[in-house]
């Protein structure tokens, strides 16, 4: 009853349910199941953190990946990253990603008609929220973290949940990046538990928020796996 509670309750054409991708197929069958047994249309949208992000941002045209791969020699997965990373690149505050977008306008497709109203609309997030919370405070998104848990206690601020370890360091480096912008020391921050096989996903993310990270172990520079490479 817990699905067919929140479907009554968020049911307006202005109301978008976000869940993650795993669980989106799933979410469009209890939905379309409710809709059949009580004759009824929900007009809410359901769309993955992933979808909400590309609303929010720009989608990309395929030739994208053709074009800097014939005139700049750019593999396809590095022209994957740069699109990835442009998306957040609010304010064009990193000038290589902002190069990248002009470079490639024609191939960049922006939601505005999305982005013009989205004040208007109401985000109800069911999953982690890593992805979309730079959005949300860049947009004043309206939103509403659903728990579908219930009764169950879980606190968001001791336990954190990522598809996968870039996931988890894009999460670090956007905290981290608060940080810097409230004049907190850099030296005052330290990154615990990493790994070295960490080190390329760090270096790539810090990166791009311009964040300096100085790693303090004894690990020898050969044990790197980006160092091993080369070698």
């Amino acid at each position: 009853m817990f699905y067919l509670n929140l479907f009554k309750r968020i049911n307006n054409n202005k109301a978008f349910l976000v869940v993650p991708s795993a669980i989106k197929k799933a979410i469009i069958k209890i939905k379309t199941n409710y809709e059949m047994s009580l004759k009824k249309i929900f007009s809410f949208k359901v769309v993955t953190t992933t979808e909400l992000v590309e609303l929010l941002s720009f989608s990309v045209d395929n030739e994208i990946y053709l074009n800097n791969l014939e005139k700049q020699q750019t593999p396809v997965s590095i022209t994957k990253e740069l699109i990835k990373f442009s998306k957040y690149n609010f304010n064009n505050k990193n000038k290589e990603l902002s190069d990248f977008i002009n470079n490639n306008s024609k191939f960049i497709n922006v939601n505005n008609s999305f982005t013009n109203k989205v004040s208007t609309y109401k985000f109800y997030i069911i999953g982690p929220t890593h992805l979309i919370d730079p959005f949300v405070s860049h947009y004043n998104l309206n939103i509403e973290i659903i728990n579908p848990f219930n009764n169950e206690s879980i606190n968001s601020q001791i336990f954190k949940k990522f598809n996968n370890k870039e996931d988890e360091i894009f999460y670090i480096m956007e905290e981290i990046s608060k940080l810097l912008n409230q004049n907190i020391d850099p030296n005052n921050i330290f990154i615990a538990n990493y790994e070295d096989k960490d080190y390329t996903t760090f270096n790539k993310l810090a990166s791009f928020y311009n964040i300096p990270i100085i790693y303090n172990n004894n690990t020898p520079l050969v044990s790197i796996p980006y160092i091993k490479n080369f070698y």
